[in-house]
């Protein structure tokens, strides 16, 4: 089945292109890991053939890195550029990650990338404790700041006390104070700073340490520097208060214990020479006296700022780097010491890391020296892609809260640079449990309110393994209550975040509401062990339709784009860390991206082209809908608590049916319009089940362990309220491939697919018979073959916009009404058919009719007040009216535009203020009657109505109508090659009268004996012929002929009741010309 299905997909993309979206429209994304440097040989074919596979795959845009200079070239970077852009022809945009850092005489480019620079402010107040060694989270008194995940940071106090809440002493209200009338004893004041919060799997809360990183190629340049907010005084003058130290976690000390989570001692710590940066004004040790010289913060404290010079990078071994951050770009733990001598009052209110990247900018903001070296990086590069292919520059991945302020002061720089800019955050132990009751630790969340992202990108991957034994193995089948049951693992590491993110952006009166909204679906896997034997996964590889779902699952959460981790790898080769072999759906060898394929025993490309080419239809239409909520559908309806009557449902369940391990997880994202409509997004969560034994390592390949669920059918129930909003009959409709799901017996079946999505609009249908009356409002989805029947009354009310699909037919018979007002899409070889004694009303209805779609009327009637019937889309023609027996025809400003012809037979014609834009070829209207009651008024009370050529060779208004009365006023005729045609009319009341004929091959023409009108006060305008007379012989009279090449041509009419009075003719060639006539011509002008 496998293999069927990468088959049939593929064989698909066979039939043409999927679709062009440009990336900067909807982001379908994915990261390459790939570097431009690795590819030294020919990296524009390389980069060629990945573009060719992304394409191939539904991706329209991919991140890669560069860092070696001298692919800052045209063959390097450029050239890969151009071959992304590939001319203009399916296109992939680029995501550039520059990881470049120089620093020499001649060249001092930075990468945006890489110029990460750290801050981070710790309230000195709050304090790690334990009570009988089982930490106990810090709640302060009143003011207490626990909901704000800003406040995370606790500090060992081995003396004093909190100082009671004080707003405009204390920065938070609150300090760290030491005083000798409290009788504190000389001790470490403020040490060994760490999380707030915990998780429950943990002794310890982590350390702070990787919360501030440094670029190791910028090491030499950095600095690293502290700012003591704090006050001193006392009775005893210039006695030493305070010593301050730094101190850091030696990198074999965390390396043996437990790492960030560990527990240390003294001598686990390396201390650093700590330098005053105003040495004349004060040293490592605050005495209790004025500090003229010293800063002061609002709250009147001094600011003493230190550095520590950081070590360099270096491979050696024994060098201080390796000791200290043993080849990181951190440090494990960060140690600030204050240690109050016991003299005098200490007030430590709060204290600041940053490092002298952060600190220039902050300090000289537009003018500092590092954004000069960006700009000169920015500038090769914008001389490299010509054809402006980069749609973001990424910044640094996953950034911790210290990077949060530099991301922040890039993206403001790079956007005056017109630049937009992007990166990933991460969960980062979104397990920290806060106390009373208040929400789990939110990373995402802190770097959406500090960092002011335009772009938040969260990437979250459930599929997770943190062993080999049989309790560290995702349960897939029938273990719903384990919690590594693989939808436990879904909602708690992913849809729990999707959600509390997307409620972030798009709750009412958010202050991110412009924010842009990216996620960051799990396509990969990483496996421990050797080439053959996985010995346990990290990251769990999807199998088979599992990642259709986790690519899908954003669209249930207001996603702008869909940015997927990680589109290719080496899967022999062990990653550069050392660690694992990634798996990807694409693979290549060590030679690089050239030898890119699919890799042929996963299903995963298939599925996930199959997901994009949804995610491309779907994710447009999501981005302009209102995001209200999203709810896992299980057997007994919602998961969680959703109101249903928002959304016009009375219930919403998946239909039992006892099939598969286990039923229900189809997670629906809700969504309403500006019109507070509802459309649900769909993706079933149930994708695959496990056919080998669960408490055993999964093996390469992946996909021959499992096998995809059987579908499952979700149950909409439309309430009472939604029949008010919609009408009669109320439908799911599909914009994916126009599928309406249709009620029976007052709910709506939706099947879907293991890992499939669907996107359903609530809105009208009609059922395929209809016979009793029905009304369809808002918004009307019509297809297939539908018949009105038994005088059923079907109304399209005002305001309603209905679409009616390709190859539909719809038939009103036997005295049943068709009422048609609102907008009406009408796609491709549609029929209307209205027949047996019955009625379409046209009424102010705008009408797009597609190619060679027809509207019939066969004894029956048809009236049509205020409005447009036109083709679809410029330059294309629909086949227009056939009406034959109608009775009467009862037109009132109405417009008929882009028919073939419109054609009536044996009907009463009665057209007030219409016109008819007739294209190449056609006839703007056709009447060929034949009984005496039949007769055909078209007349106008406004200029301008009438037939008008809107190509070339058509003809106006074609009259066959020898036994009824014609009369024509104050119509235009221009552009034609024949404006009107009368033939075989006998009607001594025939009247053309006000008429004006323009620009046409001959405006006016009459044929038989016995056609004798009236034709008065009418204008021909430069036309080849003005009025044509064959054997007719009419009575002009009062009529101006202008710029005529001839004015009249009058041939073998021989009745002498006609004539040709009172009438001007001016600037043409030849007036009247006459062959074989016997006309009358008395007091004209020439």
């Amino acid at each position: 089945m496998k293999n069927t299905y990468i088959i049939l997909t593929l064989a698909l993309f066979c039939l043409g292109c999927l679709y062009a979206v440009e990336a900067d429209e909807y982001l379908i994304g994915a990261y390459s890991q790939w570097r431009v440097d690795y590819e030294n040989s020919d990296p524009a074919g390389a980069f060629s053939t990945l573009r060719e596979k992304l394409y191939e795959g539904g991706f329209n845009a991919v991140n890669y890195t560069i860092l070696g200079e001298d692919y800052f070239s045209n063959d390097g970077l450029g050239a890969v550029l151009s071959s992304l852009h590939n001319g203009g022809n399916e296109s992939v945009r680029t995501i550039l990650t520059d990881f470049s850092w120089k620093n020499e005489p001649t060249n001092n480019k930075i990468g945006a990338y890489s110029l990460f620079g750290n801050y981070l402010e710790m309230e000195a107040e709050y304090q790690l404790k334990y009570e009988n060694g089982v930490f106990i989270p810090d709640v302060l008194p009143t003011n207490d700041n626990t909901e704000d995940d800003y406040y995370n940071t606790v500090f060992r106090h081995e003396t004093g006390k909190l100082s009671i809440y004080h707003t405009g002493r204390y920065q938070n209200g609150y300090a760290w104070i030491c005083n000798e009338n409290d009788n504190h004893a000389a001790g470490m004041a403020l040490s060994y700073p760490r999380f707030r919060w915990k998780p429950d799997n943990k002794n310890n809360p982590r350390t702070i340490g990787h919360d501030l990183k440094f670029r190791t190629r910028a090491l030499a340049e950095n600095k690293l520097y502290m700012t003591i907010a704090l006050k001193v005084s006392g009775d005893e003058p210039n006695i030493p208060i305070a010593d301050i130290k730094f101190k850091v976690l030696k990198y074999a000390s965390a390396d043996a214990g437990n790492r960030e989570w560990g527990d240390y001692l003294e001598s686990d710590y390396y201390e650093f020479p700590l330098i005053s940066t105003n040495p004349a004004a004060y040293s490592t040790t605050i005495y209790n006296r004025e500090y003229p010289f010293v800063d002061i913060d609002g709250h009147d404290n001094y600011l003493f700022e230190y550095y520590i010079d950081l070590p360099p990078y270096s491979t050696e071994p024994n060098s201080l780097y390796e000791q200290l951050m043993g080849g990181y770009e951190f440090f494990f733990h960060l140690n600030p010491q204050v240690y109050w001598r016991g003299n005098g009052c200490l007030e430590i209110d709060y204290l600041v890391l940053q490092d002298e990247f952060q600190r220039t900018i902050d300090a000289t903001r537009a003018t500092n020296v590092y954004w000069g070296r960006l700009q000169s990086r920015l500038n090769q590069i914008d001389a490299l892609d010509t054809n402006s292919n980069i749609l973001y520059h990424y910044l640094m991945d996953e950034p911790f809260q210290g990077q949060f302020r530099m991301y922040d002061n890039i993206q403001n720089y790079m956007a005056g640079q017109g630049k937009d800019v992007m990166t990933a955050t991460h969960l980062e132990n979104p397990w920290l449990k806060k106390p009373n009751g208040y929400d789990n630790y939110k990373h995402y969340k802190l770097f959406l309110k500090e960092a002011n992202p335009k772009i938040i990108a969260l990437d979250s991957y459930p599929l997770q393994e943190t062993g080999s034994a049989d309790s560290d193995l995702i349960k897939w089948n029938h273990e719903v209550n384990d919690p590594r049951f693989v939808q436990t693992r879904i909602q708690e590491i992913t849809i729990d975040h999707y959600h509390e993110l997307t409620k972030s952006i798009n709750d009412d009166n958010s202050p991110f509401s412009e924010t842009k909204l990216i996620y960051i679906p799990q396509i990969f896997g990483e496996r421990m062990g050797t080439t053959s034997v996985t010995r346990r996964w990290k990251y769990f590889m999807p199998p088979l339709s599992m990642i259709k779902c986790l690519q899908m699952l954003p669209l249930c959460y207001a996603a702008d784009g869909i940015l997927s981790f990680t589109i290719a790898s080496n899967p022999n080769s062990l990653h550069p860390t050392g660690r694992y072999y990634r798996v990807a759906p694409l693979q290549h060898s060590s030679q690089g991206l050239s030898t890119l394929t699919i890799d042929p025993q996963s299903s995963a490309f298939a599925y996930l082209t199959d997901a994009n080419r949804k995610i491309a239809k779907y994710g447009p239409i999501i981005r302009k809908l209102l995001w209200r909520s999203a709810d896992s559908i299980m057997n007994e309806g919602i998961h969680q608590s959703t109101i249903l009557s928002e959304y016009k449902l009375n219930d919403l369940s998946v239909v039992q049916s006892d099939i598969g391990h286990y039923e229900g997880y189809v997670q629906c994202g809700f969504y309403l319009d500006n019109y507070s409509l509802p459309t649900f997004m769909l993706v079933n969560r149930r994708s695959v089940f496990r056919t080998t034994s669960s408490n055993e390592v999964v093996q390469m390949p992946v996909d021959d362990d499992f096998v995809n669920a059987p579908p499952q059918t979700v149950c909409f129930e439309p309430d009472d309220p939604s029949h008010g909003i919609f009408g009669t009959h109320i439908a799911l409709y599909d914009p994916y491939d126009d599928k309406i799901y249709k009620s029976t017996s007052g709910v709506i079946d939706v099947k879907i697919d293991p890992g499939d999505g669907k996107l359903l609009q609530m809105c009208s249908s009609l059922p395929q018979v209809v016979t009793n009356d029905a009304d369809l409002k808002e918004i009307a989805y019509l297809a297939g073959s539908i018949t009105i029947d038994q005088g059923a009354e079907v109304t399209i009310h005002p305001g309603t916009t209905t679409n009616i699909f390709a190859d539909s037919t719809i038939l009103v018979k036997d005295g049943s009404t068709l009422n048609i007002s609102g907008t009406v899409s009408i796609a491709n070889n549609v029929s209307i058919i209205v027949e047996n004694g019955s009625n379409i009303i046209f009424d102010n209805a705008i009408c797009n009719w597609g190619i060679n779609s027809i509207l019939k009327v066969e004894n029956s009637g048809i009236t049509a007040n205020n409005t447009i019937l036109q083709s679809a889309n410029a330059g294309e023609t629909w086949q227009g009216l056939r009406i034959n027996n109608a009775g009467t025809i009862g037109m009132v400003g109405t417009t008929i535009t882009g028919a073939k012809s419109n054609e009536v037979t044996n009907s009463q014609v009665l057209l007030t203020n219409c016109k008819f834009n007739i294209p190449t070829a056609g006839t703007g209207l056709l009447i060929i009657n034949s009984l005496p009651n039949q007769n055909v008024r078209i007349t106008s009370t406004t200029d301008s109505m009438g037939f008008y050529s809107i190509g070339s060779k058509g003809i106006g208004l074609f009259l066959e109508n020898p036994n009824a009365n014609l009369f024509l006023n104050n119509t235009v005729f221009d552009g034609l090659s024949f404006g009107f045609v009368s033939y075989l009319s006998s009607d001594v009341e025939d009247t053309i009268q006000n008429c004006y004929f323009s620009n046409n091959g001959t405006g006016l023409i009459l044929q038989d004996l016995q056609n004798s009108p009236l034709i008065s006060n009418c204008t021909f305008y430069q036309n080849a012929i003005g009025a044509h007379f064959y054997a007719a012989s009419p009575k002009v009279t009062e009529c101006e002929f202008t710029g005529c090449d001839v004015g009249i041509r009058t041939e073998l009419a021989t009745v002498t009741t006609g004539g040709i009075y009172d009438s001007i003719f001016s600037q043409g060639e030849t007036a009247i010309v006459s062959r074989g006539s016997n006309q009358r011509v008395s007091k004209n002008t020439f």
